[in-house]
């Protein structure tokens, strides 16, 4: 299955709107933990951003519907992450997790069980800033 990933930068601090597009996922920006944005900065957060979208996967639903009724369709699905400017480590982390949910045919980011040579490829992606 063929998707494209695109990003968006945000400034930090910028709050997800209350309606996310079937098609975006915020990560470690957003101040919020809920369908499709996943940030760990508010209050009661999660630990880390990664924390956050491997330990909440249900809020990935609408995405995944809009991935698969773009199959449906025999169109590519574009998904659009919003991360903040300068992205550090645990936000690649957390779009790795997403994007190898697809690639991997999980039902969320907790079942791709990441493994040594995926840590591997997040470092270098975050190093060169690259896409993954």
């Amino acid at each position: 299955m063929e998707i494209r990933y695109y990003r968006n930068y945000e400034r930090h601090g910028q709050l997800a709107p209350e309606k996310v597009l079937e098609n975006e996922v915020w990560i470690d920006v957003g101040n919020d933990l809920r369908e499709g944005v996943y940030d760990c900065h508010q209050t009661g957060g999660e630990a880390s951003a990664l924390a956050a979208v491997v330990g909440h996967g249900e809020y990935l639903s609408t995405v995944k519907d809009y991935v698969a009724a773009c199959e449906a369709r025999n169109q590519i699905p574009e998904i659009l992450f919003h991360i903040h400017v300068r992205p550090d480590l645990d936000c690649f982390a957390g779009m790795y997790a997403v994007i190898k949910m697809f690639e991997r045919g999980a039902g969320s980011p907790a079942e791709i069980n990441l493994r040594q040579d995926d840590i591997v490829n997040i470092y270098a992606a975050w190093r060169a800033k690259d896409q993954l």
